[in-house]
C-alpha cells in the first residue's frame, strides 16, 4: 500500500457534487493518497488489513468470512498485482480471479482497483 510520496498538490473542496468530472477524479486521487498515507503512518505494516476492514460495507462485513488461507492467496494476488511492470501484467492476474471473484472482494485486497479493469480481465478470461 505504500503511496507514491513525490510533491504533489492536496486539492480541498467545500463542495464534491459541484466539482467536474476530472476534478473528482484527481479529487479522489488526492484523497485516497492522503488515506493511504495517514494508515501506513499510524499502523505501519498493518495498513492493508485496517484499509480493508475500514471501507467494507457493514453489510458485506458479516457476509464475508475471511479464511486465512483464502486471504494469503488474494494477498499474493495482491502484491503480483501491483507489482506486475504493464497494464496488460496486472490484467492477466486480474484474470486468473476475476471469474470466480466479485469485484468487493477483489477491491478490498487491491485498493483502488477500477471497476472497468476488473471487467477488462473478466472479459480477457473469457476471451483466453
Amino acid at each position: 500500500m505504500r503511496p507514491d510520496c513525490s510533491a504533489r498538490p492536496l486539492l480541498v473542496t467545500r463542495s464534491y457534487n459541484q466539482l467536474r468530472k476530472g476534478s473528482k477524479k484527481n479529487f479522489l486521487s488526492s484523497t485516497q493518497f492522503v488515506v493511504d498515507l495517514l494508515l501506513e503512518f499510524l499502523s505501519g505494516s498493518d495498513a492493508n488489513q485496517v484499509h480493508r476492514q475500514l471501507f467494507l460495507k457493514e453489510s458485506k462485513r458479516s457476509n464475508i468470512v475471511m479464511d486465512p488461507k483464502l486471504m494469503n492467496i488474494l494477498t499474493t494476488i495482491a502484491e503480483s498485482y501491483n507489482n506486475a511492470d504493464s497494464s496488460i501484467g496486472r490484467r492477466i492476474i486480474l484474470s486468473i480471479v476475476a471469474k470466480q471473484m466479485d469485484y468487493n472482494l477483489i477491491s478490498s485486497v487491491i485498493p483502488g482497483l477500477m471497476r472497468y479493469r476488473y471487467t477488462a480481465a473478466r472479459l480477457y478470461a473469457e476471451e483466453y
